[in-house]
């Protein structure tokens, strides 16, 4: 089981293999109500994870092939197969991960993104379009870690490759649009996990070990303040009080699974560290509101709220509100309605 989340939508893998999304209609489905209650996605297999965007999102099947769905540029669509650029169906996929506006899919020695290509997503320059669901193959290699943002991110074992909108210095090279993937080794403790935010980036580094690095206006890299406003890749590493099961960045946030409790930090605002202040939070705090052990979180580089799986099975969210995306039945529109408190997602 697990969990991501757009900016206005949250979707979850369960472990029967189904999808299910809440949260604005527009970017889930066609003919949706406005704020929707979890609705199961229609997939012609079983998901074995799920990739949010800020407006849409993918899942791979247990038969390797991606199917996306939502707000791909066009409206709101139900879910369709990614295909190659010979029309091929893009198969033997092994992870994926959403970004912004761009999906990325890694297995059978080959990365292939699809989605938008305007800040170089694609590692194609920026005039180059593409049909939404046409994967573009943008590394002949399979690297072990992917993340994805305003940039993407991968990492082989021994170097940091990235492409994409790097104005925060999230990716090797300058700053600025990088059209083709840039790398730059990276030195121990190796990086086991990898996620980013709209201008930051974290890196699992074993036991309790974290770095994180780009932008640090909110406190999302948890180093304790916000006067280091740009932290060079790949941080320093910092630690948690256990060791770290799972990270997940939001835009302005960061949050943490260790020992089967989240720990959040950075921008505050809509409650998305939940801690009952709007106050940035600059070190990693426990998330008093979470009661019992979970077992997944998940956040996204557009999201203001994180969700987690509980070992029961529950999906439990906090943060902002605004569209139901938290899963709390809301049954209007609200822009400033959020939790700081953790919000059971009524199914």
């Amino acid at each position: 089981m697990g969990v991501g989340a757009g900016t206005v939508h949250t979707c979850a893998w369960h472990a029967d293999g189904k999808v299910s999304c809440w949260g604005q209609g527009a970017v889930i489905g066609p003919r949706l109500p406005a704020l929707t209650p979890p609705v199961t996605i229609e997939l012609p297999g079983r998901a074995t994870a799920v990739a949010v965007g800020i407006q849409a999102a993918c899942a791979l099947l247990e038969s390797g092939q991606v199917h996306c769905w939502g707000d791909l540029g066009k409206g709101p669509e139900g879910p369709a197969p990614v295909t190659r650029e010979d029309g091929s169906p893009l198969d033997h996929v092994d992870q994926i991960a959403g970004g912004s506006v761009a999906f990325c899919g890694v297995g059978a020695g080959a990365t292939h993104c699809w989605g938008e290509n305007k800040a170089s997503e694609l590692a194609r320059p920026a005039s180059m379009t593409f049909p939404p669901r046409t994967a573009v193959m943008v590394l002949a290699s399979a690297p072990r870690l992917i993340a994805a943002t305003v940039a993407i991110l991968v990492h082989d074992g021994a170097q940091l490759c990235g492409w994409g909108n790097n104005d925060s210095a999230i990716a090797p090279g300058e700053r600025g649009i990088v059209e083709r993937p840039a790398c730059a080794p990276t030195a121990p403790p190796a990086f086991l996990q990898l996620t980013a935010g709209d201008g930051h980036a974290c890196a699992r580094r074993g036991g309790a070990g974290f770095s994180c690095w780009g932008t640090n206006a909110g406190g999302q890299l948890g180093n304790g303040d916000d006067t280091l406003m740009d932290v060079a890749l790949p941080g320093a590493v910092q630690s948690l009080p256990a060791e770290i099961a799972a990270l997940a960045a939001g835009a302005y946030h960061t949050c943490a699974l260790a020992g089967g409790a989240a720990y959040c930090w950075g921008s505050n605002e809509q409650g998305e560290c939940g801690i009952p202040s709007s106050a940035p939070v600059f070190s990693p705090a426990a998330v008093a509101g979470v009661k019992a052990r979970a077992v997944a979180i998940g956040s996204g580089a557009g999201a203001q709220h994180t969700c987690v799986v509980l070992d029961d099975g529950s999906v439990s969210c906090w943060g902002s509100d605004s569209d139901g995306q938290l899963g709390s039945g809301a049954a209007r529109e609200e822009a400033t309605r959020f939790s700081a408190d953790p919000v059971p997602v009524r199914w």
